[in-house]
């Protein structure tokens, strides 16, 4: 658990998000609220981990952090600290809003499943604003993550792959900076959705193989190096791939554009790679 927590230095600072989670955890939320079901879930460490991850991202200047609702079509609420998702009487599992955007998802914020387990994160949209914690790696039971269309800069942590149960991590349209921690290849056994297009990653990706139910692979629009590893023939339910605008190199090996074949059970509709990037199989 303590490898999913930032390191002493988070605590050095009276400022930073996991002291500001302390203090919100202490001095604002009942202690009805924070004591622990031995049952499976303990309440204190989903919400302090949950508020580590608002503070770090910038809670207080969201765009939504309300549970008023909001219409498709008007303009979001004018909102006071007070009201937002870290009352003290709130529940996390009431933290979310209706969505004011037709193509995003129908709420903003987060879900929980029916034993109150923090299920998925839609904050998509958000005026996010900061580094991902490596607390997120204390939300076990994590099934989506959400972020697309923010201002996260930083490293993706190696925290995330500790959430095994992950079937979707969206992160496109930020400005994520590093290489993909291989924690992510190794763990995310069950991960359908990988999409991190359009921010500033960097490497290559070997060990991507190890992602057996990735359907939607979406790296386009970074700055990626070497080849298109030919490991990817292991994914037999990849459906979508999009490694344009990256500086990748050299040749798609034929075993990927065998995924093509319904008859030798591949799935592939689509794969896209840059020009100077030989493939017999891609657009």
């Amino acid at each position: 658990m303590m490898d999913n927590m930032g390191g002493k230095d988070s605590f050095s600072d009276y400022a930073t998000p996991q002291v500001l989670a302390l203090d919100y955890i202490t001095n604002r939320v009942t202690k009805e609220e924070n004591k622990c079901d031995f049952e499976g879930q303990c309440n204190m460490l989903q919400r302090y981990a949950v508020a580590v991850t608002f503070y770090s991202l910038g809670g207080g200047n969201w765009t939504n952090f309300s549970n008023r609702s909001t219409s498709k079509e008007g303009s979001l609420d004018t909102i006071s600290m007070d009201e937002h998702w870290l009352k003290s009487d709130g529940d996390i599992c009431s933290w979310h809003s209706e969505s004011p955007y037709a193509d995003e998802p129908d709420v903003v914020g987060f879900e929980c499943d029916m034993n109150g387990c923090l299920k998925n994160i839609f904050l998509n949209n958000n005026n996010l604003q900061g580094s991902l914690p490596e607390e997120l790696g204390l939300l076990q039971n994590l099934e989506i993550v959400s972020l697309d269309d923010n201002f996260i800069y930083g490293t993706i942590p190696a925290s995330v792959g500790s959430l095994t149960e992950l079937r979707k991590f969206e992160a496109d349209k930020n400005f994520l900076t590093g290489t993909i921690p291989l924690s992510l290849y190794e763990n995310l056994q069950q991960l359908e959705t990988f999409d991190l297009d359009t921010n500033f990653l960097v490497g290559n990706l070997d060990g991507i193989g190890l992602m057996k139910s990735l359907k939607h692979l979406s790296v386009f629009d970074n700055f990626f190096t070497g080849t298109i590893p030919k490991e990817i023939q292991n994914l037999k339910s990849l459906e979508y791939a999009y490694f344009d605008f990256n500086d990748f190199s050299g040749t798609v090996d034929e075993s990927i554009c065998s995924l093509y074949d319904k008859e030798m059970s591949g799935n592939l509709e689509e794969i896209a790679v840059d020009c100077d990037v030989d493939c017999s199989c891609c657009l």
